[in-house]
């Protein structure tokens, strides 16, 4: 059985988030133009405290609400 994808902070990581060396999130999706996109932040969930010396960012989990695709109904 393969182990759970976690942060350093010991959450687990869903599919296409990862968490950079640097402690930044990031978020790989692959478009409608056959690319894959990234998407960053510093912060994971929304009540995640900012490192020092960053400016103020929406959270990894509510960027990628805007990227799901809807599910194809035929």
């Amino acid at each position: 059985m393969s182990e759970k994808r976690r942060d350093s902070k010991g959450r687990i990581l869903r599919v296409g988030e990862q968490q950079r060396n640097n402690g930044q999130y990031m978020y790989t999706y692959h478009g409608r133009d056959d690319k894959d996109h990234y998407v960053y932040s510093w912060k994971l969930e929304p009540t995640d405290k900012l490192p020092t010396g960053k400016r103020e960012c929406v959270s990894l989990r509510e960027k990628r609400k805007k990227f799901r695709k809807p599910s194809m109904m035929k």
